[in-house]
């Protein structure tokens, strides 16, 4: 079981495929080329979500997720 993923730097266009990965605590996707993070929804477990230094124009449902620690730049 997967808790933590790092995918920093990776040139990453889309994140819907790690909707799958219900139990992670921490997800760092910091510098790559994101521009919506639909498909996170799912992620009910995450305490640290790092977004910092990608293209997001919509952050709609953080609202969902009280608990989580955000990095945006």
């Amino acid at each position: 079981m997967i808790t933590t993923l790092n995918l920093g730097f990776n040139k990453i266009e889309k994140i819907d495929y790690l909707s799958n990965l219900v139990k992670l605590t921490s997800l760092n996707l910091e510098g790559n080329l994101i521009e919506s993070i639909q498909g996170l929804e799912s992620l009910r477990e995450l305490k640290i979500l790092n977004l910092s230094k990608n293209k997001i124009n919509s952050i709609g449902f953080l609202p969902a997720f009280p608990k989580v620690i955000f990095y945006f730049s």
